[in-house]
């Protein structure tokens, strides 16, 4: 609305009808001097200069129609002679039609409009220090002019002016210029080949850049200390920067094409922006580069196929980064030495990475698909980033979290890969809630302390979960499928896997080299092994429910181990302690409370020596009494009396080389356990 304001208030200030003066270089018109009909005319006059050389500095004092004729020998041509060209000091003066040159002058002007109201158009000015100079012409109109000069084709150093559909080319620092001004239209010029910048707006306000076309400069928009701009549907290629802004705030740039640039779009040290809507493809670095700034938004973006990234964040904070495409590039988006940023609702595809999280803390990575990569995101030294909600496809490695501490995996969706989540010098971070589908391996967990994956799924991973020289993790309600190794533990102690279900696995869970770690509440059915420890020593093996397994516990050289409260059931083999042509003794392991039930071999032992009971005297209550013993294990089908009706039957049963003394009568679930336990 205001630059309709602004066209109307032109029209108004057009010179009312009145004399026609005329200028001919040659003789035979009114004046052969321009100075000279200015000096005779009167507000409101018309101008007309015909083809000609006019070899001076003119001076425009009043409100006139001032218009260049081609009368057979081209627009007619004023010399500066080194000097302001021409100066417009009175209000709504329209001036049309010349050629200006040698305002060559340090600080001359080709034209220099020092009033307001003012409309320049169709000249062209060259071999001048400025092109068009708006010095305090607040409200005037720069239209469908060429400028070719030493330092800038279009200078507008006031506010509320529209500088429209000109072509300013082979400038030496800018081809057009905003000046501490504001309010300004720069619409549909064609700003290129200039050094320095095409479009350059330095410490102006609530300007609006759009339509325009800037090809091989330096920069091709430059917003420089500006705030509250709109660089709006611009075209900018084969420049080094395509958009630059730098030290601003509150801009909106939005609908624009950057192509063939170094970098589309780089924001320097500005906060508060919003960057939308724009086609950044095909630049030979970046599409977009946010460098230490902050609170930014980045939205709707195409930022494909860019030579090394579609968008990097290096050294900033708070930027929202969501619904951008990226992909074929070698990283789409890369995250260093930034914080507290959030990537959301982006669509990654084709490429080498699809997010890279480096030195950086505290960002979050939600929402997004990506598919096609090596790695779909990468975070390395970085601590407490968070990656929630992603849907990864047909990627080598979906997740990897390296010397990153407290990393968070959640609610992930990855599927059709080869490793879908890498955990490595990571201690504390947390894989929750992820469903983890038809890759070659799940979730590899090395040298972090501390890890947790809680409530994970696992569909047709074969090695679902693996963890390796790691202390205080824990592997907790999740469910695995079809796993040729479900969940194994290698060479780490002080864990906790609890209240898994595993279902179909040639492995279920198995502890190799592993100490003090805690299998509880697992539920493992359909596996070649359900729980096996492997040279494996002072580990928990309590209340998990074992069935329909070719051998449901399996202890291979593993010492003083607890096995209690474990249900064992319709496995070929139950309990296997040694087996093989060189079976390896497994001894000195603690083995009661636990339900063997309908196993063809409830217990596999031929040199091992275990113990069958409880160490200490159990209070419990059995059918509403109280009781006190030691208690061994319950093995069904096993016809012993219990005549004191104490819950223990009144002989032992021979297992292996031992005797459990203490065998019970009915399972462990219906005893009520007190103390001693």
């Amino acid at each position: 609305m205001r630059f309709v304001l602004y066209a109307v208030m032109l029209l108004l200030l057009l010179p009312a009808e009145g004399r026609v003066i005329r200028v001919d270089d040659d003789g035979g018109a009114d004046f052969a001097s321009i100075q000279n009909a200015l000096a005779m005319a009167e507000d409101g006059d018309t101008i007309e200069v015909l083809s000609g050389v006019y070899a001076e500095s003119v001076n425009v004092t009043k409100s006139i129609c001032l218009r260049g004729i081609d009368s057979g020998e081209g627009l007619p041509l004023l010399d500066g002679g080194g000097m302001d060209g021409f100066v417009v000091s009175s209000y709504g003066v329209n001036l049309s039609g010349f050629i200006v040159t040698n305002a060559s002058g340090w600080g001359a002007a080709g034209i220099r409009v020092l009033s307001e109201g003012a409309l320049v158009t169709r000249c062209n000015v060259s071999d001048s220090f400025a092109g068009v100079l708006l010095l305090g012409g607040n409200g005037s109109a720069v239209d469908n002019n060429i400028t070719e000069c030493h330092f800038a084709g279009i200078v507008a150093a006031s506010s509320d002016n529209a500088v429209r559909m000109n072509r300013v080319h082979k400038n030496n620092n800018a081809g057009i210029l905003l000046l501490r001004s504001s309010g300004n239209l720069v619409d549909g010029n064609d700003a290129s080949y200039n050094l320095g910048s095409g479009i350059k707006v330095y410490r102006s306000n609530d300007c609006v850049i759009r339509n325009n076309t800037a090809d091989t400069n330096d920069y091709g928009i430059v917003l420089s200390e500006s705030h509250g701009c709109a660089v709006d549907g611009n075209i900018l290629e084969s420049n080094d920067y395509g958009i630059y802004p730098y030290l601003s705030s509150r801009n909106t740039i939005s609908r624009n094409t950057a192509r063939k640039n170094d970098y589309a779009v780089y924001l320097y040290s500005s906060w508060s922006n919003s960057i939308t809507e724009n086609d950044l493809r095909m630049n030979d670095a970046y599409g977009i580069l946010i460098y230490y700034s902050d609170n930014n938004t980045i939205s709707s973006n195409d930022l494909r196929s860019n030579e090394i990234g579609g968008l990097s964040v290096r050294g900033s904070r708070n930027n929202t980064i969501s619904r951008n495409a990226m992909g074929g590039s070698p990283h789409s988006l890369h995250i260093e030495d930034s914080e507290r940023n959030i990537a959301a609702g982006n669509g990654i595809s084709g490429g080498e990475t699809g997010v890279i999280i480096e030195r950086s803390m505290n960002n979050t990575i939600a929402g997004n698909t990506i598919s096609d990569m090596l790695t779909g995101i990468s975070i390395a030294s970085g601590r407490g980033n968070v990656v929630a909600g992603n849907n990864i496809t047909e990627c080598r490695l979906g997740v990897e979290a390296k010397t990153s501490p407290g990393t968070g995996i959640s609610a992930n969706t990855i599927e059709r890969g080869s490793m879908c989540i890498h955990i490595i010098y990571s201690p504390s971070s947390v894989l929750e809630g992820n469903t983890l589908r038809q890759s070659s391996s799940g979730v590899i967990a090395e040298a972090s302390d501390g890890f947790a994956a809680i409530e994970n799924s696992f569909d047709g991973v074969p090695r679902a979960v693996h963890i390796t020289a790691s202390s205080g993790f824990r592997i907790s309600n999740s469910s695995i499928t079809g796993a040729s190794a479900a969940i194994l533990v290698n060479a780490s102690k002080t864990g906790v896997v609890d209240c898994n279900r595993i279902y179909s696995a040639a492995e279920g869970i198995r502890l190799q080299v592993a100490y003090d770690t805690e299998i509880a509440g697992n539920h493992v059915t359909g596996a070649k092994s359900g729980i096996c420890l492997d040279n494996s020593n002072g580990n928990k093996i309590e209340r998990n429910n074992i069935s329909r397994c070719n051998s449901g516990i399996v202890l291979s050289r593993s010492w003083k181990n607890l096995l209690r409260m474990n249900s064992i059931s319709h496995n070929n083999n139950g309990l296997t302690l040694d087996e093989g042509m060189y079976p390896m003794e497994s001894s000195e392991n603690q083995i009661y409370l636990n339900s063997f039930v309908q196993n063809i071999n409830d217990v596999v032992s031929y040199i091992s020596s275990n113990s069958w009971s409880s160490p200490t005297i159990i209070r419990y209550i059995y059918r509403g009494s109280s009781f006190e013993s030691r208690m061994g294990n319950y093995w069904h089908g096993l016809d012993l009396e219990d005549r004191n009706s104490d819950g223990i039957l009144d002989r032992g049963k021979s297992v292996g080389l031992e005797d459990d003394p203490y065998p019970l009568a009915e399972p462990p679930e219906r005893y009520t356990l007190l103390s001693g336990i």
